[in-house]
């Protein structure tokens, strides 16, 4: 089996039966791409060595940061494997040790809060705040329907957002705020008829005003935007992946438990959560206390 070939089996075998947007799956598919690129379409998988990989890997580093490459060389390695699996390909080879840090963790503080949800567009702001008070990733936020969203259920009628496009597959349910409650509550009293998409903005982008005009659609690509906002807001070193870190953060500095936390981010393992242990409060008061008993 080619690289092409088992790119094109894995797109129509995995991705594909996933039913995520396309936009969902622009990533993926773009690595898919970039393997072509790098070993040859019409290379034969078996062809490809340990070696091989470790100067793909080598070349990477000179232009993308560690924790991008290993989800980048993941979807390759699924692809080996899938070829394995099916017989086409006797062993896979075996992948260089990437060392990733990802002990980085960046909250926004209330007043860098404030500052940036001022200075975003109305459509930004909205999709920033369910962010921030959901953990939602950027893909779960964008891919969000109106069937997924209950203001009836849960206690006391807080209502409730069902996730279901997550990372690892797993469908979480998370108890509205008061504040993205009605911020939903507002935009399904404007929401277009026979749009299923909860977060959208205007259609076309106006050079002469810079703003955007027209029907709303499903938001794409905003990095420009969301780069001038922060800018803007002299909020530097943030990314929008940062929101879940300071919803994460926000919980456990107010007492939440961990395994809470850890269910609400939809972390498969406790382990996943721990980065975010330092921060309870009073969390080793316990523990040095013993100290002072005689």
């Amino acid at each position: 089996m080619s690289v092409a070939e088992a790119n094109n089996r894995y797109l129509a075998t995995v991705i594909r039966p996933k039913n995520n947007p396309d936009k969902d799956n622009a990533r993926d598919i773009g690595y898919l791409q970039r393997f072509e690129n790098a070993f040859g379409a019409a290379t034969l998988l078996e062809q490809i060595k340990t070696a091989d990989i470790d100067d793909y890997q080598a070349a990477r580093l000179e232009h993308v940061k560690p924790g991008t490459l290993k989800r980048e060389l993941n979807v390759f390695k699924a692809v080996l494997n899938m070829a394995v699996k099916a017989g086409r390909l006797g062993v896979a080879p075996a992948f260089p040790r990437l060392q990733v840090n990802d002990a980085r963790i960046r909250w926004l503080t209330e007043e860098e809060e404030a500052k940036l949800l001022a200075d975003s567009p109305p459509w930004l702001t909205d999709l920033l705040t369910f962010c921030l008070d959901t953990g939602a990733r950027k893909g779960e936020g964008l891919g969000l329907l109106w069937e997924e969203v209950d203001f009836q259920i849960a206690d006391g009628g807080r209502g409730v957002v069902r996730l279901m496009r997550t990372k690892n597959d797993e469908p979480r349910a998370i108890p509205m705020t008061l504040r993205v409650r009605a911020m939903l509550e507002r935009l399904e009293e404007d929401r277009p008829q026979d749009q299923p998409s909860v977060f959208l903005w205007p259609s076309r982008f106006d050079i002469a005003d810079g703003v955007r005009i027209g029907d709303m659609v499903p938001i794409g690509d905003f990095k420009k935007t969301f780069t001038e906002v922060k800018e803007q807001a002299h909020i530097e070193d943030f990314t929008l992946h940062d929101t879940r870190h300071t919803f994460a953060s926000r919980l456990v500095m107010k007492g939440v438990p961990l395994l809470d936390v850890s269910k609400l981010l939809g972390h498969k393992s406790i382990q996943m959560t721990m980065r975010y242990a330092h921060l309870a409060p009073g969390a080793l008061d316990g523990a040095i206390a013993v100290l002072d008993n005689d």
